[in-house]
């Protein structure tokens, strides 16, 4: 059975059972298995199994009964969050993105644009690292710079090359898998 007749025989047993569907956002991860969720008329908690992706700012299914609440299905999408930057490092200029990054499913996407710091641009939290070093090469004006992201969460400038400087990093195309 694919995963959409399996939602879809969910949906029919969950209102067979006297629940609802909703459809939310994700505003707030709580712990390890909840979520808050905003219907639109109210934000409440859901219980968010393991293999749902849920964070911040997804697009989420919720089945919603008296006392009860389970994410049933999600965009697996997070919002965009901003990034702490490090070591000097600053957001290139007003109108340009800024250093962000989120989770869709388990690839973690980070953009923006940096200038001036050196080293560790920012380091990601827990659930949103590489299993093993990733290596970029991205533009750096007026040529071009290697970025990596660790597995410790840190996303480094670790070499400009063909004479590239801190004066703007760019850090599209700045992409992995989390598994």
């Amino acid at each position: 059975m694919t995963s959409v007749e399996d939602l879809a025989r969910t949906i029919r047993d969950a209102a067979n059972a006297g629940l609802r569907v909703a459809q939310g956002t994700v505003v707030e991860v709580v712990d390890t298995t909840h979520v808050s969720v905003d219907l639109g008329d109210r934000v409440i908690t859901a219980y968010r199994p393991g293999s749902v992706p849920a964070g911040a700012g997804a697009s989420v299914r919720v089945l919603v009964g008296s006392g009860v609440a389970e994410v049933v299905s999600s965009s697996g999408a997070t919002g965009w969050t901003d990034a702490t930057l490090l070591n000097s490092w600053v957001n290139y200029l007003a109108g340009t993105a800024a250093a962000q990054y989120r989770k869709v499913s388990d690839v973690v996407e980070v953009r923006g644009a940096v200038k001036s710091g050196n080293g560790v641009i920012f380091t990601l939290p827990a659930g949103l690292r590489p299993a093993m070093q990733e290596t970029f090469y991205v533009y750096a004006s007026p040529g071009g710079a290697r970025v990596d992201a660790m597995p410790t969460g840190d996303v480094q400038v670790s070499a400009f090359v063909s004479s590239g400087t801190n004066a703007l990093v760019s850090l599209a195309g700045v992409r992995f898998s989390t598994s």
